[in-house]
């Protein structure tokens, strides 16, 4: 019985390397061209245009995805003149020419007629155009930028889960309903089901003319099970196949968290726009706010309890940020604590291995605001309308409430 290969080609570990290397900005461009276009080992694209075959079961047009390579080509070369530019603001400038050209030609790899075959590419498109806007939002932190960031992780998550189920689908129609039954010889007859995809018979009964029962079965109603049995095999196996294909896509989730969210010894303060209050830590160790202001750029300069220094503490099993948030003028960290509390830490300027209620993964909560989860509790921090913190009702990591406002916050550097 056939079944559906397993991908040879990962790109979450490319986009991964990428992304993360978009910080160290002076190497980044070069990085990029090494990833995507390396010396010294099989062609990537050529590796793409495999896994699109084994993908789809089929032969594709090669003139048409010849096409697509080129366009990827000039992009290639606008990189590496980046790479070669010192000057911030001419960088800046290429940059954004690349941003075009990627905005122009991303049709091609979105097209309806062709889609199933472009998917790979459409992937390994989506992640360098991603990482090209992401490195530029870090040279110039602006609402536009930001927004343009945004814009497009949203269209290119939402397509590719919109062609997800096509994928399977494709998958499974290439499997054949039961064909017969039919004369074998004088005395016998057969049903048949084959998978085109993999060439093979994947269901099949022979019986004789006078006993066609097995068990008081019926031989059809057994060739029909094995069958279901099949498809539904088949349908497992596609969806994984399909869902590593993805998976890149659930990292460009959190691309847009503010880097001052990934960086170490960042200096962040936290404001909840719906409240315009900022998070702080009391004299007494409580979590809460000072008072509402007029916006998040009106953060006084007397307020210190209200001022954090990030400590970055790794990734969590999905690859979000896992941080701590300290509190220089008390020395104490933001802890997610017992029975809904939120407050913070004993006085301390490093988080132990056995501290769990002080470490926080960053979760990206829409329009450039983040949020924050305790994985130990299973909750996100909060802040009340009163400007008292607490802690939101359990759920999963990726199951913040559009609704959910309280536990939403503007990170603002200090």
């Amino acid at each position: 019985m056939g079944s559906t290969p397993a991908t040879t080609l990962n790109l979450k570990p490319i986009a991964v390397a990428i992304v993360e290397q978009i910080p160290v900005v002076g190497g980044f461009y070069s990085f990029i061209l090494d990833q995507l276009w390396p010396d010294g080992r099989t062609n990537y694209w050529e590796e793409v245009k495999h896994e699109v075959m084994r993908a789809i079961g089929e032969a594709i047009d090669h003139e048409r995805l010849r096409g697509v390579e080129l366009q990827l080509q000039g992009i290639k070369g606008n990189i590496a003149e980046v790479a070669s530019i010192s000057n911030p603001s001419q960088r800046c400038e290429k940059v954004t020419t690349i941003n075009s050209l990627i905005v122009h030609i991303r049709p091609h790899f979105m097209c309806d007629d062709n889609k199933l075959a472009t998917f790979p590419y459409f992937l390994s498109l989506a992640t360098l155009h991603i990482a090209i806007l992401k490195s530029q939002f870090i040279l110039r932190d602006t609402i536009d930028n930001r927004q343009l960031l945004i814009k497009y992780v949203r269209e290119y998550v939402e397509y590719a889960h919109q062609i997800f189920p096509e994928l399977v689908q494709h998958r499974l129609g290439k499997i054949t309903g039961l064909e017969g039954p039919r004369r074998f010889d004088c005395a016998r007859y057969f049903l048949e089901a084959h998978d085109r995809h993999t060439n093979n018979r994947v269901a099949a009964v022979h019986w004789h003319i006078e006993f066609p029962y097995h068990n008081g079965i019926p031989f059809e109603q057994i060739a029909n099970q094995q069958l279901q049995a099949y498809r539904e095999q088949v349908r497992l196996e596609a969806t994984r196949f399909y869902t590593e294909m993805l998976s890149p896509i659930d990292y460009w989730r959190d691309l847009y968290i503010p880097p001052a969210m990934r960086l170490n010894n960042s200096h962040v303060a936290l404001f909840s726009e719906c409240h315009r209050r900022f998070v702080r830590i009391d004299s007494k160790g409580n979590a809460n706010s000072g008072g509402p202001v007029t916006n998040r750029d009106s953060l006084p300069r007397d307020w210190t309890a209200e001022r954090f220094v990030l400590h970055d503490l790794g990734f969590d099993d999905q690859r979000r940020p896992v941080i701590a948030l300290h509190c220089l003028v008390h020395n104490r960290f933001l802890r997610a604590n017992s029975n809904n509390v939120v407050d913070s830490s004993s006085p301390s300027s490093h988080v132990p291995d056995c501290w769990q209620f002080e470490r926080l993964v960053v979760v990206h909560a829409g329009d450039a605001q983040i949020a924050l989860f305790s994985h130990s509790h299973k909750q996100f921090i909060r802040m009340k309308p009163d400007g008292k913190m607490d802690l939101s009702g359990r759920c999963e990591v990726n199951g913040l409430a559009d609704d959910w406002q309280w536990e939403k916050f503007s990170v603002v550097s200090w």
